[in-house]
């Protein structure tokens, strides 16, 4: 799992290279500079017909919105790409310094002590002989299975939040768009909302899977329970922290 956050991230910015977002974003904002030439063509014409001469407050209102939707529009894709790339590195340089710092090594929880249980299956096959291997293979292989599954679970879950975000962003241009039209522009806030969240569950997730981890070195396997039921306990406790902070984001949308 080393640097596990910055290939992820490198996977969502070459799908989102892959879709052409910001193709998408240059066809939009080609329509809204479009439009608002046509409006400031209509004022001027409605000025000059009437003959009320210049007003320089009816040029700021409407330059006010759409150079504000302009300026999104193109911002939007470097911003968004460089803000992934920073919460990618940051959780990666957090990973690293967890396991330098001797707090616990992030990447490496339940090898070993699943690697001694099946190591001492095999000393228990040899002195009990062929009776103990049924149950040895079993919780060597359900051991296992929950091992790696702790250690992924929450990649999984930001799995799923990156596509959440690259479905946010392909609807972006359109939303932005939204913003300079008063009957649109409550469909600019719903996006931002969806935003916002997006970002919340990124370190939302770190939060939870360093918290269990932690709970999981300090507390659980300091135990005298039986590795198998050490690691299934554990895979439960980080499975619900990561859906309790996935289900509180929503509740908050």
């Amino acid at each position: 799992m080393e640097e596990a956050y910055g290939n992820l991230n490198a996977a969502y910015l070459q799908i989102k290279g892959m879709v052409v977002i910001e193709g998408f974003y240059a066809l939009i904002a080609g329509f809204v500079i479009t439009t608002f030439v046509f409006k400031l063509v209509g004022i001027i014409k409605e000025m000059t017909n009437e003959g009320k001469g210049f007003n320089a407050r009816h040029f700021y209102e409407l330059g006010r919105e759409y150079i504000f939707c302009i300026g999104l529009i193109c911002i939007m894709p470097v911003l968004l790409g460089a803000l992934e790339t920073v919460l990618a590195y940051g959780a990666d340089e957090l990973m690293k310094s967890l396991a330098s710092g001797g707090v616990y090594n992030p990447h490496n929880i339940w090898k070993d002590p699943i690697s001694a249980m099946m190591n001492g299956d095999i000393t228990d096959i040899a002195v009990n002989g062929i009776d103990t291997l049924k149950w040895s293979l079993i919780s060597g292989t359900v051991g296992s299975l929950f091992g790696v599954a702790y250690d992924y679970i929450m990649l999984l879950f930001l799995c799923t939040r990156y596509l959440i975000l690259l479905l946010l962003e392909i609807i972006s241009p359109i939303a932005i768009a939204c913003l300079y039209n008063k009957d649109t522009r409550s469909s600019f806030y719903t996006w931002v909302k969806q935003m916002l969240g997006c970002y919340m569950l990124y370190p939302g997730f770190i939060l939870a899977s360093v918290f269990s981890d932690l709970i999981v070195t300090n507390y659980v396997l300091q135990r005298s329970w039986s590795v198998l039921l050490m690691v299934i306990f554990s895979f439960l406790l980080k499975l619900t922290m990561l859906g309790t902070v996935k289900a509180t984001v929503n509740k908050w949308l």
